[in-house]
């Protein structure tokens, strides 16, 4: 497992459905900052794959072909090697009920 800032990525061996997500300037979003703007993203040879029926905090399954860094303006880079893995949302309890982390 890896985590990046309020991103969480687990190594899965789901295989992706469908038609890749669109790219952003050329680059895979794996989370945009709600907050500040600042995104996740990974600049390289992978795709995003969205999860049918998914929970909420996950946010799909990305591809990673070759050994790729995901960046992010307020974090230093995490370098991801090549594999499928499950992008997810950090989450914190608020009372009863979960809600992502708001970057």
């Amino acid at each position: 497992m890896y985590r990046h800032g309020d991103v969480i990525l687990e190594k899965t061996d789901m295989d992706p459905t469908g038609e890749p997500m669109p790219r952003k300037d050329g680059k895979v979003v794996l989370a945009d900052g709600k907050t500040t703007g600042h995104a996740h993203v990974i600049d390289g040879d992978a795709d995003f794959y969205a999860i049918p029926d998914a929970d909420p905090l996950v946010r799909g399954l990305l591809v990673v072909r070759d050994e790729l860094p995901i960046g992010h303006e307020e974090h230093r880079p995490e370098r991801l090697p090549p594999g499928h893995y499950i992008v997810r949302l950090k989450r914190r309890q608020n009372g009863d009920s979960w809600s992502a982390v708001v970057d």
